[in-house]
C-alpha cells in the first residue's frame, strides 16, 4: 500500500465518520458508551502520538535516546505538579478569635481526619485590634 492510498483511505474513512454523525439518531450518540469514548479517545490519541514519536526511529524500529529521557522528566514534572496541588490544597479554618485580647498571638496545628494524622507543623496568628 503506497503512501497515497493510506491518505485516501484515511481521508473517506474520516468523511464516512462524519456523515454517520448526521445519519445516526441523537439517542444512540447520548448514550453512555458513547460518551465514554469519546471523551477518552482523545487522550488515548495523544498518548499513542507520544509513545510512537519517542521511542521509534524513521524506519520504525524501537529506540532509546534522549527523548525517551525528555518524556520522563515531563511526567515526572506533571506528577510533582499534581502531588503538590492535592498536598497543599487551599482549605479553610474558622478560628474562634473574638475572646482572645488585641495583639495576642495564638498557635495551632491541624489534625486531618481523612488521613488520621496531625500536620506535623505549627502555625501562628496574630489578633489585631478592631480599626
Amino acid at each position: 500500500m503506497t503512501l497515497w492510498t493510506t491518505v485516501l483511505l484515511a481521508s473517506g474513512l474520516a468523511f464516512a465518520l462524519k456523515f454517520l454523525g448526521y445519519v445516526v439518531p441523537h439517542q444512540v450518540l447520548d448514550g453512555v458508551i458513547v460518551s465514554r469514548v469519546t471523551a477518552m479517545l482523545p487522550v488515548a490519541l495523544l498518548s499513542a502520538l507520544v509513545v510512537v514519536q519517542t521511542f521509534t526511529i524513521p524506519g520504525g524500529a524501537l529506540t532509546l535516546d534522549a527523548r525517551a529521557a525528555g518524556l520522563a522528566v515531563a511526567v515526572t514534572a506533571l506528577l510533582l505538579v499534581f502531588l503538590d496541588r492535592r498536598l497543599h490544597s487551599r482549605r479553610i479554618a474558622d478560628l474562634p478569635t473574638a475572646q482572645l485580647p488585641p495583639d495576642r498571638r495564638a498557635r495551632f496545628t491541624f489534625f486531618w481526619l481523612d488521613a488520621q494524622r496531625w500536620e506535623g507543623i505549627d502555625f501562628e496568628i496574630a489578633v489585631a485590634a478592631e480599626r
